[in-house]
């Protein structure tokens, strides 16, 4: 019980500084991400008239898809946070939010890879038991009952046990070899994502984080995460088979900014490193009828609320 009490302090410490953590002993098979990473990939390596067919059939059951996409073309001094993703599935490009799969769009996934739907419903189920702990740890984290937060997205919140705002996007950054980045360009720009938490494996991280450079030093990733304190931004990457999970605007509201929904980003790899690199980003929202306001143990006298309250779907 001790143990418990002390992973849900600091829950609150890391996420009260700096909005992210890297989550070990997370419970999620490694076969499930391996397998899923591996199906990514293959994916992404098909030849790309295959892809587009896939737009095509997307398209036609109105998938919100943007295909290959340029979205990290900003400078630290022009960059605004990005608007909350549309959807998920495969996104081909710098970055994207291609396509918002159910598990009922049986006919939806790529025919040229049929591998790629059990090994996404697999791992996509494993993240769902990991963010029901998330979401245990949170509550309790902030002096709510253990099971507070369940409603909004379990069996209560309707959609099958599962919110419809529960997205998983396999997002692949393109190499960059022979087209270096222009200076300051990003490959993702800064932003805060905007619905509960985003459980991110990083792709270095897969197999184990057995990737290494030859110095013996794994790579750094991309993903940077602005210092609260000092406004810097600081390289992120994870220990060896680690989620990096960051609470997003709707964790902060909830919480009266006792947890924060922190900028971050993604920086190009330095030069010569042209790598492309595959993720696997799972987006944890609130069913979209949830009305998200301050909790009542995030507020006193002393610490009125600072967020009005917000529709979750109302922004999405």
């Amino acid at each position: 019980m001790e143990q418990a009490l002390d992973v849900c302090r600091q829950w609150r410490e890391a996420f009260g500084r700096w909005g992210f953590a890297h989550v070990v002993g997370h419970g999620v098979p490694d076969e499930h991400i391996e397998e899923c990473y591996a199906a990514a990939e293959r994916f992404f390596a098909l030849p790309m008239e295959d892809k587009l067919s896939d737009c095509v059939r997307a398209a036609a059951h109105q998938w919100a898809r943007d295909g290959a996409t340029a979205r990290g073309i900003t400078r630290p001094r022009d960059s605004r946070p990005s608007p909350p993703p549309k959807g998920s599935g495969a996104a081909d490009g710098h970055s994207g939010a291609p396509a918002r799969v159910h598990h009922s769009d049986a006919d939806l996934f790529p025919r040229s890879l049929p591998e790629l739907k059990p090994a996404t419903h697999r791992y996509f189920g494993s993240v769902q038991r990991l963010l029901q702990a998330i979401m245990e740890i949170t509550a309790v984290s902030v002096g709510m009952p253990r099971s507070y937060f369940a409603r909004f997205w379990g069996a209560d919140a309707g959609a099958g046990g599962t919110s419809p705002h529960n997205i998983l996007r396999l997002a692949h950054y393109r190499s960059q070899a022979g087209m270096p980045p222009r200076a300051n360009q990003l490959r993702y720009g800064e932003h805060t994502d905007f619905q509960g938490y985003t459980l991110l494996w990083q792709d270095h991280n897969a197999n184990g984080g057995s990737q290494t450079a030859p110095d013996g030093v794994p790579p750094k990733g991309g993903l940077q995460v602005r210092d609260p304190q000092t406004g810097a931004f600081l390289d992120a990457p994870p220990p060896p088979k680690a989620f990096t999970v960051n609470a997003g605007d709707l964790i902060q509201c909830w919480t009266n900014d006792v947890l924060l929904s922190n900028t971050h980003r993604v920086a190009n790899p330095p030069a010569g490193d042209g790598t492309a690199r595959v993720c696997l980003v799972f987006f944890a929202g609130p069913h979209p009828d949830t009305i998200v306001e301050c909790l009542p143990t995030c507020t006193d006298r002393e610490r009125p609320p600072r967020h009005a309250p917000v529709k979750a779907g109302a922004t999405t």
